[in-house]
């Protein structure tokens, strides 16, 4: 950010010092191009110099390479854990967002890292679409698969669960916080359950894992066993192509 600054700093500079010398000058020819403010109470004519794009272009890259170089230096997002979860009923859940009360009682939806379930109603009917024709199947089966993981996640979670989570914001509908997560049931992760039982695809927003894995490792590893479910004919795979 600080070159960033020191980049525009010279860009006024640059502009001044050329405006100087432009005045001083005689004899060069430039286009002129007429401006029109406040509905025609001003008027006036601008002379810009070719010389004069060229620096404000060159200074204007340095800008945003310098804000690409400070968002490359950020951080990653720490990672914090909640143990002892509990799933609550919620009409917004699905096969990969849960209600959640914390160990600490306090309320929020999280969403899963890495994992698309299919939807439960036709809200947003493009999705459902979408989905529908990667997993090969009719609008009606991503309906009934969507129920489906919704049931084969809650089962998992009823055993309780440890959430880690670095409070990400996952969007959506919901009137509570909702944050992407990764999800421990049992001391399995429950993205994998439901990818490799053929109730969810590898697929969505990612991140490097509490572990230190980085995300491109786990998400290929998702694909695996999505590949795997399909192959066997798991979950909604074994609607497809029917």
């Amino acid at each position: 950010m600080v070159l960033s600054f020191v980049s525009l700093y010279l860009l006024v500079v640059e502009m001044r010092v050329l405006g100087m010398l432009f005045r001083s000058r005689a004899g060069w020819a430039a286009p002129r191009f007429a401006t029109n403010q406040f509905a025609g109470s001003f008027r006036g004519t601008v002379r810009f110099h070719p010389l004069i794009f060229s620096i404000i272009s060159a200074l204007l890259c340095a800008v945003a390479l310098d804000a690409r170089a400070a968002e490359a230096k950020k951080p990653p997002l720490k990672w914090f854990q909640l143990p002892g979860c509990q799933l609550l009923p919620a009409e917004h859940r699905d096969g990969d967002s849960f209600h959640m009360m914390t160990g600490d009682r306090r309320q929020f939806i999280f969403r899963l890292y890495f994992t698309d379930a299919p939807e439960t109603d036709l809200s947003v009917k493009e999705r459902v679409t979408e989905q529908a024709a990667y997993f090969g199947v009719t609008e009606a089966e991503i309906i009934k698969g969507g129920e489906a993981a919704k049931k084969f996640a809650a089962a998992w979670l009823a055993r309780g669960c440890n959430v880690t989570t670095r409070w990400q914001n996952a969007q959506g509908r919901s009137r509570l916080p909702r944050y992407y997560a990764q999800i421990d049931v049992g001391g399995r992760d429950l993205g994998e359950l439901l990818v490799s039982s053929g109730w969810a695809r590898a697929k969505g927003t990612v991140a490097i894992l509490p572990d230190g894995r980085p995300a491109k490792e786990h998400m290929a590893k998702l694909q695996k066993l999505e590949a795997e479910a399909k192959a066997k004919r798991l979950g909604l795979w074994a609607k497809a192509g029917k």
